[in-house]
């Protein structure tokens, strides 16, 4: 694939029209137009232009990466039709990521290996989830660290902020033929809201091969695949024994009057109030009436995340680093330390600036 096709595919995976970008670019329309027909090519400085405006590093233009062939259906919220200008950069960033993974495990040559099998959606989200369970030897209690359960099948999980002004999906999935099993979750979302979206998209990539999904909201009523995905998440999250031994003991302690009186049982689990409230109706360890008021009462009301007291907040940097991975951001600053990356590979790496980059290469 030649440059100019590569700036040309950057240029759409925004939703950037010729005119506007050329605008952005101050540029003629036509010179633009001249670089992504190939009948000229611009400079290092004007590639490094473009990169900035696009989103994307001076790898990608100069080398052939193909796109994915499976388009990504989107599942919007607000009655949105397609997504925003951020939203898009959001994407492109997330696929920038899975690149750059690819090629850090080719810098320290770590083979990856992805051992997800393939279930029929005829078996069905429960048993496709209690097959999974069995599989990874998951036991009855909570699944300890999702993202590192993914990763260990080969799944490249990322997460990143989506503006604030337009969160318009939890969290997409996508097996490109290039990066392979991916997954996005929006970094802005509570813990355990993203853990039950890291598991729906998961059920994806487990049914769907070949295709792309996004979500919504954490847990959808509906019918179809996306609710499929939801009973698969909650299925996989939480057991049935072993929440029902965990209801009797908090019944045993306290009255669960209120969606709060959950939320212990939920931090347990790993997961939202809400998807724990879904996952007791669903097991019918809670009448669907009360279940449903419980529902009710706390999707109302607007919930407040409080930072523990006493505990240090995270600085940005730190927090990138929380949401690219252990493995990921542990693999980039080896390769660092061991000089077979620059500084500025680095920050590249870890989407940061130099500065940051030096202090996370020099932290403990």
């Amino acid at each position: 694939m030649s440059v100019g096709q590569q700036i040309c595919r950057a240029r759409e995976s925004i939703g950037l029209q010729q005119e506007k970008a050329a605008e952005h670019l101050g540029l003629e329309p036509d010179k633009l137009r001249a670089w992504e027909e190939g009948r000229e090519e611009p400079s290092f400085h004007e590639l490094c232009d473009l990169g900035d405006l696009y989103g994307r590093s001076l790898d990608y233009f100069l080398r052939d990466i193909p796109p994915s062939a499976a388009p990504l259906r989107l599942r919007l919220r607000e009655g949105r039709k397609e997504l925003s200008p951020e939203g898009r950069r959001v994407r492109v960033e997330w696929e920038e990521f899975c690149r750059r993974r690819m090629e850090l495990e080719g810098v320290v040559g770590a083979a990856r290996r992805i051992s997800l099998p393939e279930y029929a959606s005829a078996k069905g989200p429960a048993s496709t989830a209690q097959a999974e369970r069995k599989r990874l030897s998951l036991g009855e209690g909570p699944v300890e660290n999702i993202r590192e359960v993914l990763g260990q099948q080969g799944v490249y999980v990322f997460e990143i902020k989506l503006p604030v002004r337009t969160p318009e999906f939890s969290g997409c999935s996508q097996w490109h033929e290039s990066y392979g099993p991916c997954i996005l979750a929006n970094a802005r979302e509570p813990r355990g809201r993203r853990n039950f979206t890291m598991a729906h998209e998961y059920y994806h990539l487990l049914v769907h091969r070949g295709q792309a999904y996004s979500c919504a909201v954490e847990v959808l009523t509906d019918a179809g695949e996306e609710r499929s995905a939801s009973r698969f998440a909650a299925a996989f999250l939480m057991t049935q024994e072993g929440l029902a031994t965990g209801l009797r003991m908090r019944q045993q302690r306290s009255q669960l009057e209120s969606p709060k009186d959950y939320a212990p049982l939920a931090t347990k689990w790993r997961v939202s109030v809400e998807a724990l409230l879904y996952a007791l109706r669903d097991f019918s360890l809670l009448p669907r009436d009360e279940a449903d008021r419980l529902l009710r009462e706390w999707t109302t009301t607007t919930q407040h995340v409080r930072w523990p007291k006493g505990k240090p907040r995270p600085t940005q940097w730190q927090r990138r680093l929380e949401h690219l991975g252990h493995g990921y951001t542990e693999a980039a600053v080896g390769a660092y330390r061991e000089g077979r990356i620059s500084l500025s590979k680095l920050a590249e790496y870890l989407g940061m600036d130099i500065r940051e980059a030096r202090k996370a290469a020099e932290a403990p």
